[in-house]
């Protein structure tokens, strides 16, 4: 297993496909010996998700290989099954911040079957539940998250090959498509999927 982790905000589409290319290379891999190519699809940062699932396309329709989307707010659930199960909880709800004092959440039962859609809550409205386990991403805490069964899961690269290979993962797998929840405020630049088109052609 290879990953890289990009942490500057503002350089992301210029480090994405450099990325790449330096994990594949660290695991002695070309383009076309991918199996597929998985991506987050949201919700979450505008110009992120379509950075991402722009690079993912343009990786796919170069390589021949399929492109799987998964949402964020599943694949943090997916790190909590182990804990909801062995605690005996109900549910899973997946919490990121999404500004302007809101949160996007969605509930997933312990087999991973999402119990409702992603959606806008305000965090003052945030209710805890005794039988429930809720998630947050470990860079992100929730103030508002108090008591028990709270985890904290990372969102690293890393984490999304396991899922994968999960007794669920058709639960939670879909077309690459983004899921901005909120309408989206930001533009993708015109010429970056043909720009990574063509340098992976290019090798």
């Amino acid at each position: 297993l290879a990953s890289e982790q990009i942490d500057e905000k503002h350089m992301q589409a210029a480090r994405l496909l450099p990325a790449v290319e330096q994990v594949l290379g660290c695991a002695s891999l070309q383009y076309h010996d991918v199996s597929a190519v998985l991506s987050t699809v949201g919700p979450g940062q505008f110009t992120g998700i379509r950075i991402a699932l722009s690079a993912a396309r343009a990786i796919g329709l170069a390589s021949g290989k399929p492109v799987i989307g998964v949402t964020t707010l599943s694949a943090m659930a997916f790190q909590a099954i182990a804990y909801a199960r062995q605690h005996q909880l109900d549910a899973i709800c997946s919490l990121l911040p999404a500004g302007r004092g809101q949160l996007y959440a969605q509930w997933f039962d312990t087999a991973l079957n999402p119990m409702d859609e992603a959606a806008l809550v305000d965090i003052s409205d945030l209710a805890h539940q005794k039988m429930a386990c809720y998630v947050y991403e470990q860079h992100r805490p929730i103030a508002a998250l108090t008591g028990q069964n709270i985890r904290a899961v990372s969102l690293h690269a890393g984490r999304f090959g396991t899922m994968m290979c999960h007794e669920n993962w058709s639960m939670i797998q879909r077309a690459a498509t983004p899921l901005y929840v909120r309408a989206p405020d930001a533009t993708l630049p015109k010429k970056q999927a043909n720009l990574i088109i063509n340098k992976i052609l290019v090798k």
